[in-house]
């Protein structure tokens, strides 16, 4: 087996059996010099029958147009350079349809020119229609074939034009690949492909006539290359003649130009000793030019190297300025925690004040508002002073911007100046520039991270505020308090220790008096254990101060009555 016809029957297999395991019968197996056995699908059930045994053969054939097989038993049949031996090949090719399943595939690969070579004979060779002459052969068998393509196959390496043939059995269309084999060799001549079967690529000559077409062309075009070079020849022969004499007259020139050449050598000899000194003051003179320019380096490194020096001196000042930035962005931060921890203090404080407004009762209204006052004189300051910081902060946000804005271009004049000395420092600068561009993002971001706390805990503490308001209304409001403040008033009018033996006293009347009272007493003491209530914040998050209850002082009776 050839070259070309190994490598398209290892198309076939891989573009009509992509990924598939098909059953095949090859007919003409035998392996006398290869075998398409080879390149078949991993798990194909493979069958190889010949006329005699060897390697490759599976069957044995005992009549030679007779297949032993079931029909309809394989899903591909092929053979490969065995057509043009097969004495009656159009009867084994009856039989390849018949035992070939329905929607299976027919491949043959049979040589269109080629030499003569017996095994035992060499019978035929094959044109582009011999497809569609064996499609209507098969007809008369009662055999439906489809042509699905032939071609005739340029040569390799070796001396074979294949004439390759595929064709489908039966009326089931199976599916086609998306590209057939004439698509994959490499510009096949006179094709023929399934659904039109107009040839393609029309090749009157085989490929024999077209070599030999050339090779004739080329043999003219060398023969009239040497009827050009012949003349060329007589050409330069003639030319020779005429340069002979034209050497000698040249000979005699060259004597007499020679005598004057020596001549004019002595001369110039002659100068070139009166040139020797006027040289060696020359030479002095570029060596005292090329002590110029060492000092000048010299000079140019020195003032290279104090540029140098100023530029890190300035790289060190950019650093230390982000150091203070980052420094007062740390004692913003601290005291952001301050004011948080006051806030705690602060929740503590209203805790105590609670405690004593429990233990407390002959503070009067007047008190109540005076409180009220001095907490919101406190929020006041709060705001006041957070205001203080934001502004603070924003200032120290402004002077590092412009400090760093001024760096930078002070950075970008030194680097303007250094590429005018040196072209190596570009990249350094340029990196310190955007590490000091990041420096001062980083900076403003962090910033604003501690304006936007700031902003929450002041509307934290106005939602303390509220709620101080509202519980200071709601006791007020309520009717215990306006129920008892003829007792509370003669209470405060008796000393300490008798105000705590019968301070039951008014607590148990009223409770007495207002029996139709105590389904709602309770849904409120309810209520108010519920909403002061601490809601712990989560582990991740920073804990904004929480006010719970006003500052204010509440009479201890109308907390009894209640």
């Amino acid at each position: 087996m050839h070259d070309t016809a190994y490598q398209i029957g290892r198309l076939f297999f891989e573009s009509y059996f992509d990924g598939q395991a098909p059953s095949v019968l090859d007919v003409g197996s035998r392996d006398i010099n290869g075998t398409l056995r080879a390149c078949a699908p991993p798990g194909t059930k493979y069958v190889g029958v010949d006329l005699e045994s060897g390697a490759g053969v599976d069957v044995v054939l005992k009549d030679p147009n007779k297949l032993p097989f079931e029909p309809n038993s394989f899903d591909a049949t092929v053979s490969s350079s065995c057509f043009e031996h097969d004495q009656m090949f159009w009867l084994t090719f009856l039989e390849m349809a018949r035992v070939t399943k329905h929607g299976g595939f027919i491949y043959i690969n049979a040589p269109s020119n080629g030499f003569y070579h017996s095994y035992p004979y060499d019978n035929w060779r094959f044109y582009p229609d011999s497809g569609l002459a064996l499609t209507e052969w098969a007809k008369t068998a009662g055999l439906r074939l489809q042509l699905i393509e032939s071609f005739v196959a340029r040569r390799v390496a070796d001396y074979w034009n294949d004439c390759v043939l595929v064709f489908r059995k039966g009326t089931k269309r199976t599916a086609l690949p998306p590209k057939l084999l004439c698509d994959l060799v490499s510009a096949p001549f006179n094709v023929r492909r399934y659904p039109k079967l107009d040839i393609e690529n029309l090749r009157a000559e085989t490929e024999d006539m077209i070599l030999l077409h050339e090779a004739k062309d080329h043999r003219v075009a060398e023969e009239a290359t040497a009827q050009h070079l012949l003349a060329e020849v007589g050409k330069v022969q003639g030319s020779l003649a005429s340069s002979h004499d034209l050497l000698e007259s040249l000979s005699a020139a060259f004597c007499a130009e020679k005598e004057s050449l020596a001549e004019s050598l002595k001369e110039l000899r002659e100068e070139a000793l009166r040139n020797r000194g006027e040289i060696d003051r020359l030479k002095a003179e570029i060596e005292r030019i090329r002590d110029e320019a060492d000092r000048e380096t010299r000079v140019l490194s020195v003032s290279l190297e104090e540029q140098r020096r100023t530029f890190a001196a300035m790289t060190q000042v950019l650093v230390d300025q982000l150091k203070a930035a980052s420094a007062e962005k740390e004692s913003i931060a601290e005291h952001v925690k301050e004011l948080h921890e006051e806030a705690a203090r602060s929740r503590g404080e209203l805790d105590r004040v609670r405690a004593e407004a429990a233990a407390e009762q002959s503070r009067t209204a007047a008190e109540v508002a005076a409180e009220r006052a001095e907490q919101r004189q406190l929020v006041e300051a709060l705001k006041l002073e957070l205001e203080r910081i934001r502004v603070e902060a924003d200032a120290a946000v402004d002077r590092t911007r412009r400090e760093a804005e001024t760096n930078l271009d002070e950075q970008q004049r030194v680097r303007q100046h250094l590429e005018a000395h040196i072209g190596q420092l570009q990249h350094e600068l340029a990196a310190t520039r955007e590490d000091a561009r990041k420096f001062s993002e980083a900076l403003e971001t962090q910033l604003r991270q501690v304006r936007n706390d700031a902003a929450e805990g002041i509307a934290e503490r106005d939602r303390c505020i509220d709620l101080l308001n509202a519980n200071y209304a709601r006791v007020m409001n309520s009717d215990s308090w306006r129920v008892t403040l003829l007792l509370r008033k003669a209470g405060a009018l008796l000393p300490p220790k008798a105000r705590a033996r019968v301070r039951w006293i008014p607590k148990s009347v009223y409770w007495l008096l207002t029996p139709h009272k105590i389904p709602a007493r309770l849904r409120f003491i309810r209520e108010r254990q519920a909403r002061l209530r601490l809601v712990p914040a989560p582990a991740n998050e920073v804990q904004a101060p929480v006010v719970v209850a006003p500052t204010v002082a509440i009479d201890r009776t109308e907390l009894h009555l209640k």
